[in-house]
């Protein structure tokens, strides 16, 4: 766009600044239908839904990141009653989601987007191919402009449950099956061309650009299959005891597809291993995966309602992590640049070079698991006391605890030093076989290495609903421990290196979501309605439901980029802390009213990881109050209900944790909070979680929603 402000002093030659006030639109809709008919004996059902949304964000006045993502499902069920003592239900699902994530210039303040036809080579669009122009002004930030596909992630999934109940005096036996495939799609751009014309003053006068081209992996899907077959017994052993007692069998292959990420001969020694065929599978299928659970419930009085209920439980988890990530690597990935092009480049210097399976050795990325992978578990158990107080409310007090296992955590190999390194003095360490990959090749291997505890003190008092008037409050005191909270988090640190103090237990802290207080609350009031007449269709059947929840700061650390052997990524190595420094420094006019000090950091020593434990320092709370209006309006035997919500309805300020990778040197970016909570939590789209309009923790907003039930 045209400039609109002078240049500062430090500002390359012959550019000037530009300054825009810019919002995130989002949108998101849920329209679903659910239809039950009973015929004879079998209560039928089917109920439709579908869910698209999509935000855009704007990385540059003209540069806008379109993302979209659409969910659509379908699920039907049938009860039937086969006999007084024998029922059958039978739940059969299909979704689909699709994501998308795109690049769009915006024609603004006399900035012109340039013709498709020029910016896109022949045979090729901007849904299938991305092109970015840059320029690259001396000491300073690279200016881009791209247009068209970055990815797609597309699944479908089929869920078949079928469960018998039988009735028998006093036990009531369940049995049956849970059948799921997981069908994801990778659909990447074909090819993403780069101009790159260097300094302003040779694009202006020379027009000459060197461009890159990237090819990558073909469309093609995966199959995961999960298969759990279980069976349990509830006994009532009397009108006051009951006792329930189960078991859950889990089988889940590891995924299967035409295209499998290529994985090695021998992951566990890395040294002698080569590249094993395609299509071999990513570890071997554990057989032997069985959850008991027990349950009992036991009434301590009857008329003051004082009861007590307990459960310990074993589940297990699908286990997949980074399985698939390998694909969009070896070998469905090449680079071509060519140098001195035109703009726009000749045919042949825009397609995309050969994928290569002969070159040796490899120069690429693997996403690998060690053969004899485990499905993680966690063992659960919980205890509770619930007691009646006065006719309509009762309190409820728990204990739950968990303990994972066999949880999974990615380590990163390669072989060092890679030519660039050089310079740093990085000792020579060798892991993978040097005939088969290169020194820039990175090798992540995810192991059953990551373990995890929570402990929890729950409380919560509920008014049953009495006079239109129906109320919840509820207090949790938890604390929840880890390794790695994620189990896709990839670069951490090799462990078992001679010399080097890396280890998993020194990852051991706080979860990246361990929220120490939660406290939440909610009211429903049905208003009270005139007797009959005009007065009552206008002013009757009315409510309001008020909610509202405030947590405890988050936790968070300080890492450094600083290389290191230990420290492939960048991303996974604390800092130390400096004795005598407070790590926070109060400033009011910052988001959250503080920032991390940067003299209170320093980069450990080579080797070795920082003194700052994980996840040690407290961001600050966050808080939310939500208020909905609704009217009932009953048309026969139809039944509609028209809301108003509204979110945040103070407009209270909930600011995420700031960034904490400690620069080479102090910055006014260091440390600060640069966006809201619930951009955050997940922005939806390609990139996971849900559309941010509906996260908690963003300005307030308001939506109105029809329901009809017919």
């Amino acid at each position: 766009p045209q400039p609109n402000a002078p240049s500062l002093p430090g500002d390359p030659t012959d550019t000037e600044r530009y300054t825009y006030r810019i919002s995130f639109p989002s949108w998101f809709e849920a329209p679903s239908l659910r239809i039950d008919v009973p015929v004879g004996r079998m209560q039928i059902f089917n109920r439709t839904a579908y869910s698209p949304s999509g935000y855009r964000e704007y990385v540059f006045a003209n540069q806008q990141n379109e993302f979209s993502k659409n969910f659509l499902s379908n699920t039907s069920g049938v009860t039937w009653t086969l006999s007084p003592r024998l029922v059958s239900d039978t739940r059969v699902n299909w979704s689909r989601e699709t994501g998308r994530f795109a690049f769009a210039g915006r024609a603004i303040d006399r900035a012109t987007l340039l013709p498709d036809s020029l910016v896109f080579p022949d045979q090729a669009s901007r849904e299938t191919v991305s092109v970015s122009l840059q320029v690259n002004p001396s000491s300073f930030n690279p200016t881009s402009l791209t247009q068209g596909k970055s990815l797609g992630n597309n699944q479908e999934q089929f869920n078949l449950v079928q469960t018998l109940t039988y009735l028998r005096g006093r036990h009531e036996v369940e049995a049956g099956l849970d059948w799921r495939r997981l069908m994801p799609l990778t659909d990447f751009r074909e090819r993403g061309i780069t101009y790159n014309f260097g300094s302003i003053t040779q694009a202006l006068q020379t027009g000459l650009a060197s461009v890159s081209v990237q090819a990558l992996a073909p469309t093609t899907t995966f199959r995961i299959d999960n298969l759990s077959l279980f069976l349990q017994d509830t006994w009532r052993v009397s009108s006051r005891r009951t006792v329930t007692a189960g078991a859950r069998y889990e089988l889940n292959p590891p995924p299967s597809g035409d295209r499998l990420p290529y994985t090695f001969t021998d992951v566990n020694n890395l040294l002698t291993a080569d590249l094993a065929p395609a299509g071999t599978p990513l570890w071997r299928t554990d057989r032997t995966n069985i959850a008991p659970r027990f349950d009992a419930a036991y009434v301590i009085s009857e008329r003051q309602e004082l009861g007590l209920r307990g459960c310990v439980c074993l589940f297990y988890d699908l286990g997949t992590g980074t399985a698939l990530r390998g694909y969009s690597s070896y070998p469905f990935n090449s680079q071509r640049v060519t140098p001195n092009q035109p703009f726009p480049a000749p045919a042949s210097a825009v397609a995309a070079a050969p994928f290569d399976t002969t070159t040796r050795p490899i120069a690429s990325t693997f996403h690998v698991t060690e053969p004899d992978l485990r499905l993680p578990s966690t063992l659960q158990w919980n205890v509770s006391l619930e007691r009646r107080l006065g006719t309509s409310q009762s309190l409820t007090v728990s204990y739950v605890g968990a303990r994972g296992r066999d949880l999974l955590r990615t380590e990163q190999l390669r072989n060092r030093p890679a030519p660039t390194e050089v310079a740093f003095g990085i000792p020579t360490m060798t892991f993978i076989n040097p005939a088969v990959v290169s020194s820039t090749t990175s090798v992540f291997v995810t192991r059953n290495a990551a373990a995890s505890r929570y402990d929890a003190l729950q409380m919560q008092l509920q008014r049953r609903m009495s006079r239109g008037l129906q109320a919840m409050l509820s207090y949790t005191l938890a604390r929840s421990t880890d390794t790695v909270s994620n189990e896709v988090t990839a670069g951490l640190a090799s462990t078992g290196i001679p010399g080097f103090t890396a280890s998993v237990d020194d990852d051991f802290g706080s979860s990246d979501f361990d929220i120490r207080h939660v406290v939440a609350g909610g009211v429903t009031w049905n208003l009270p309605s005139p007797s009959g007449g005009a007065a009552r269709r206008v002013l009757g059947d009315w409510g309001l439901d008020l909610s509202g929840r405030w947590r405890s700061s988050a936790p968070l650390h300080v890492v450094t980029q600083t290389i290191d052997p230990i420290n492939f990524s960048g991303t996974n190595r604390r800092v130390n802390l400096v004795p005598g420094q407070n790590p926070w420094i109060s400033d009011a006019s910052l988001p959250g009213g503080k920032r991390l000090n940067f003299a209170a950091f320093q980069v450990p020593a080579p080797g070795q990881q920082g003194t700052m434990e994980r996840n040690s320092l407290r961001w600050i709370p966050a808080q939310q109050l939500d208020l909905s209006l609704r009217k009932d309006v009953p048309l026969g035997r139809t039944r509609a209900q028209l809301r108003w919500d509204i979110f945040n309805i103070t407009n209270t300020p909930n600011f995420a944790e700031p960034g904490a990778s400690l620069p080479a040197a102090d910055s006014p970016l260091f440390g600060v909070s640069t966006r809201m909570l619930n951009r955050a939590l997940g922005p939806g789209g390609t990139s996971g979680g849900l559309n941010a309009q509906y996260q908690v923790g963003g300005p307030r907003s308001m939506q109105l929603s029809l329901r009809v039930s017919f």
